[in-house]
């Protein structure tokens, strides 16, 4: 489904009202305040042999190339504009660059995002080298640092708890174990998210339970206040250093392309220094969060949620409705069944088609990859036909 710009602008401006919350005491990031140019000659120095790095590590090497890499940084965080650098192996670029935006923020009071294209990193970023960071500079300033993930990373409390309600009507015996397990998890996980779980869960069971930002209800919902998500998110709003990766950071460009916010917080918060690390993946990042993109197993998993072999979202309210003596829950139920019913089946009929039709374009031409454009309006394929508009 794509909605229209300006109900996408209105859902974005929803989401920035909750970040309001999380902000409304602002950081020391958020002071306006005249800039103080960072002296690149003394945070390099941080990174020498008589600096607080060297003093804290215990098997310190200099490292030259390190130091002229965090000279170059500074100079583009006191100047602003873009900088692309390439550092091999072992120069250590990571320290490379979170020592000038550590130091930028102590001296402004302004937020780094860093964006990573994988897991390794994020975990080295901020379960190593942040932590490291944190402990090297305790004397001289407070290092505040968080990881943040997409929506879809973490744990919907609510949405457990329905699923956990509902489970012999909404889902099969095994995802109903599968639930269980996650019942079980969430009372000691820490942040919630699918990385802590010691077993990722079938893709089925965590789309029950998920966190989904077109059914969540915010501060409406009574798990608002431990909300694992919306932790991650207040713990970000007060962080000099923000981790992501770049399906987040894109996703945060979208919105904020969308509502014409370039200033607040959006889907991640205000921020005004972006490193880009692991910089060649992003393409592909952006491709996916700016573009559309549609799957025939997505659609197959979207339309198995609301009717699976008897079971299913559809399924469950048709079981609500019926057991409802009211006249509206009478006449909800001759909507869902005349209406709601054939339409589920009609799309999961169509959707199929559809793909077999693309399936049977792409067969017939030479590239397994086709790039849709005006000049291509209409492909046929034996008996197939199908139409681009």
């Amino acid at each position: 489904m794509i909605a229209p710009l300006d109900l996408v602008a209105a859902a974005t401006r929803m989401v920035l009202d909750d970040y309001a919350d999380d902000e409304a005491s602002p950081p020391a990031t958020q002071q306006v305040r005249e800039l103080r140019a960072l002296d690149p000659v003394a945070v390099s120095a941080d990174l020498g042999p008589h600096g607080p790095i060297a003093r804290a590590m215990l098997r310190f090497e200099d490292r030259p190339t390190q130091r002229a890499m965090a000279h170059a940084v500074v100079d583009l965080y006191n100047s602003g504009g873009v900088g692309l650098l390439e550092a091999g192996t072992g120069v250590g670029k990571s320290l490379g660059y979170l020592i000038p935006a550590l130091r930028w923020a102590a001296a402004n009071g302004e937020r780094t995002v860093v964006s990573t294209n994988t897991i390794n990193l994020q975990e080295q970023l901020v379960r190593k080298d942040l932590p490291f960071l944190r402990d090297a500079l305790a004397s001289e300033q407070n290092v505040r640092f968080a990881l943040l993930k997409g929506w879809r990373n973490y744990l919907c409390k609510l949405r457990l708890a329905q699923a956990t309600l509902l489970g012999p009507t909404l889902v099969d015996d095994d995802t109903s174990e599968g639930l269980e397990e996650i019942r079980a998890w969430s009372e000691t996980t820490e942040d919630g998210s699918l990385s802590d779980l010691t077993t990722p869960p079938r893709g089925e069971v965590w789309d029950e339970v998920a966190a989904e930002p077109d059914l969540c209800t915010r501060n409406a919902c009574p798990h608002f206040q431990d909300c694992f998500l919306f932790k991650a998110r207040r713990e970000a709003a007060q962080a000099d250093v923000v981790v992501v990766n770049h399906h987040l950071l894109m996703s945060d460009v979208a919105v904020r392309r969308a509502a014409g916010n370039w200033d607040d917080a959006a889907v991640i918060p205000s921020y005004t220094r972006l490193v880009i690390d692991e910089g060649h993946h992003l393409e592909d990042a952006a491709s996916a969060h700016l573009g559309v993109t549609t799957s025939r197993r997505a659609l197959q998993r979207l339309f198995g949620r609301l009717d699976r072999r008897g079971r299913g979202l559809v399924n469950t309210l048709v079981e609500r409705l019926s057991a409802s003596r009211d006249l509206l829950g009478t006449a909800s139920l001759d909507v869902v069944t005349q209406r709601i019913v054939p339409a589920v089946r009609a799309s999961r009929e169509k959707s199929d088609l559809l793909f077999d039709l693309l399936l049977a374009v792409l067969h017939t031409g030479a590239a397994p990859v086709m790039r849709m454009s005006d000049d291509l309006r209409s492909i046929r394929s034996g008996k197939a036909a199908c139409t681009l508009r």
